[in-house]
């Protein structure tokens, strides 16, 4: 008997074609008995886990944007990734249960849920799969966040993240000039290790440049090119 619930069909969102974990949903049958599939929405500001949650659960994200953290000793919380469609959530859990971070839906946000139910040693195949998309996973967090390694500039640092959304967003099939980021300075600012003023200062900057285009919390990326350097 299979334990699958797939609520959505794969392909259902734009961002399935290019997901790394598609397999995983586009073929359901070959799951029984060993993952579970769940499609959850999940509101702006909410966490995505449970407490009921295995730690051999990650997440897909369909719809919508999040940002993975964790809480720093005095109760705030240090931004350490963001997350666009088609991107894998919270992954590091299956191989270490105490490196699991929170992740927030920055807003309304649609996601998978794929939780191992097996035994690794009874289902070497499944779960080496699993495995292997974690590893191929953390490489890729691994060489988005390289750019900002060293000794760079507040501006440098930016712009490079920028660039990164951008790069993300094509390699997704999305238009960056369509997608509406819903990070606040704040967050950026947790996240490149820069003051929130600094950060809103260099957006300033770059809406007077027409690079960007702010609207209230979020804001566009209206010359992508300008961050592809």
């Amino acid at each position: 008997m299979t334990t699958i619930k797939t609520v959505a069909a794969a392909g259902s969102y734009r961002a399935c074609t290019r997901c790394r974990a598609a397999g995983f949903c586009v073929h359901p049958q070959a799951g029984q008995g060993v993952y579970r599939v769940q499609a959850r929405r999940v509101r702006a500001g909410e966490s995505m886990h449970t407490p009921e949650q295995s730690p051999h659960t990650f997440f897909v994200l369909c719809e919508g944007t999040a940002r993975s953290c964790t809480r720093r000793h005095d109760g705030s919380l240090q931004t350490n990734d963001f997350h666009l469609p088609g991107e894998l959530i919270s992954f590091e859990a299956m191989a270490d249960p105490a490196a699991r971070q929170d992740a927030l839906a920055l807003e309304p946000c649609t996601v998978r849920e794929i939780t191992c139910q097996c035994d690794p040693e009874a289902n070497a195949v499944v779960w080496g799969a699993m495995l292997g998309l974690l590893r191929d996973d953390a490489a890729h967090r691994r060489a988005r966040l390289r750019p900002f390694a060293g000794r760079q500039t507040a501006a440098q640092r930016l712009s490079a993240w920028l660039g990164n959304l951008v790069e993300r967003c094509q390699h997704r099939g999305l238009d960056p000039r369509a997608m509406a980021f819903r990070m606040t300075r704040a967050e950026i600012g947790s996240f490149l290790g820069l003051a929130k003023e600094t950060v809103c200062r260099l957006f300033v900057q770059y809406q007077r440049d027409g690079w960007i285009e702010q609207r209230g919390r979020r804001f566009l990326i209206r010359r992508p090119e300008a961050f592809l350097r």
